[in-house]
């Protein structure tokens, strides 16, 4: 799947908030599953505790009151204090003190049952002996006394028991947010180790390869495995290196008196069409008697004839040709030209026009008033030739079947002896048929 580069870096990102926040929310539950009892809770129950006390000390004082002889009224007031300590103690149990308030409760309400049978039976000051009233009631006190102690105390070790597992608990979320937190940060870093440096190796190969590719070395095209941005950066620098390869190609191939494509360039834009099956027109174009002229006026002469002819056929090709036709020089004074076959006698025409009234200007009076130069053939024998004409030999395969450059070739050469053999400038069209495909 493709990824682009930054898509990738926003993943990375987008992986690490998920991740803090995740450290973030497993800390916080921690952090509240064995939360500490609230301060107003843990008042309360001392409060209760401390009422308990206050009517465990009242009740203390109707017994001295009792062994006193003045049992009058120790009764209500002793029930009332007994309500007071049963509300407590439920108070207690709701809270979750648990386990102690039965018993006391079962002690209180031994000890209130002992005042009672006490004021009920004393006709005067009692006498503490044992197994008497008195006994039974201060025993029953002690245990009362006993076990609210205990209670007080089973609350203060809860306290500090809650206070070590809270204390435990936020030392376990704290190394558990360390753990999570460790774990980020390695995996976070790790990714973008990871991302860092493939970009830097995808980076590296690009610019190797452009340093190459600028030396020359157009086949370097850079291997990156990445599907993103950069390679694409990395195909397109191929398909750049190729292009190049193809322009240097050209550029040796050209003619660096005309500036136009030579013979590779000219293969290749025949070979093009061939293979899409476009109808085209090839015009061979040939300068007649251009070796006298050379001979009569200098090789300078000759290359500037050669040079304007280039410009003659690449502007007559541009105004009355299309866009997409091409121009090249095979060399010496022979050029080709691939346009549409209906816009050929046009070209044509325009070329042979344009040629034909830039040649005088490269004569002198006395050989245009003659119309011919007197020069040595190439057998050695002094010969008078008209002035330069240009010939155009025209192969298409509008009406014949045609599969190979060297085959357009030969026919081209077939057609140019037949239009050099005619007196002037002119064009010849190969009309012969043939079966298309």
């Amino acid at each position: 799947m493709r990824l682009p580069l930054t898509l990738k870096i926003c993943a990375g990102a987008l992986f690490l908030a998920v991740l803090q926040a995740v450290i973030a929310i497993s800390a916080f539950r921690a952090l509240q599953s064995s939360p500490e009892p609230s301060d107003g809770q843990q008042q309360q129950i001392v409060s209760t505790l401390a009422r308990m006390q206050v009517s465990l000390a009242a009740l203390g004082s109707r017994e001295d009151l009792l062994q006193a002889g003045e049992g009058m009224g120790v009764v209500p007031f002793a029930e009332y204090h007994q309500r007071q300590l049963q509300a407590a103690l439920e108070h207690l149990a709701a809270e979750g003190v648990g386990g102690a308030p039965v018993q006391l409760r079962l002690n209180l309400d031994g000890y209130v049952a002992a005042m009672k049978e006490l004021a009920n039976r004393q006709q005067g000051p009692a006498e503490e002996t044992v197994g008497s009233p008195v006994s039974s009631l201060r025993q029953q006190r002690s245990e009362l006394e006993e076990g609210l102690r205990a209670l007080q105390e089973k609350n203060q070790e809860s306290r500090q028991l809650r206070t070590v597992v809270v204390a435990k608990n936020r030392e376990s979320s704290a190394l558990l947010l360390l753990i999570l937190a460790s774990l980020g940060t390695v995996l976070g870093v790790g990714a973008s180790l990871l991302v860092a440096r493939r970009v830097a190796t995808s980076l590296g190969r690009l610019s190797y390869a452009t340093t190459v590719i600028s030396e020359g070395a157009f086949d370097a095209v850079p291997q990156v495995d990445s599907n993103d941005e950069l390679g694409d950066l990395a195909a397109g620098l191929g398909v750049m290196a190729q292009k190049l390869k193809n322009y240097e190609q050209i550029c040796l191939d050209a003619s660096p008196l005309t500036r136009l494509p030579g013979n590779i360039a000219i293969e290749r834009a025949l070979n093009d069409r061939l293979r899409v099956g476009e109808k085209f027109a090839l015009c061979y174009v040939d300068l007649d008697n251009f070796k006298a002229y050379n001979d009569r006026y200098g090789y300078a002469n000759g290359s500037e004839i050669i040079k304007e002819t280039g410009e003659i056929l690449y502007d007559s090709c541009r105004k009355h040709g299309r866009i997409e036709d091409f121009v090249g020089h095979i060399g010496g004074d022979d050029f080709v030209l691939i346009t549409s076959p209906d816009l050929v006698p046009a070209v044509c025409e325009a070329i042979i026009e344009a040629f034909d009234r830039m040649i005088l200007g490269y004569y002198n009076p006395e050989d245009l008033q003659r119309g011919y130069i007197e020069a040595i053939d190439r057998y050695g024998t002094p010969r008078q030739f008209p002035l330069m004409t240009l010939s155009i030999a025209v192969v298409s395969d509008d009406k014949r079947q045609i599969s190979s450059p060297q085959e357009i070739a030969q026919v081209a050469s077939e057609i140019k002896d037949f239009v050099k053999a005619i007196p002037g400038s002119n064009y010849l069209i190969d009309r012969r048929r043939g079966v298309r495909s």
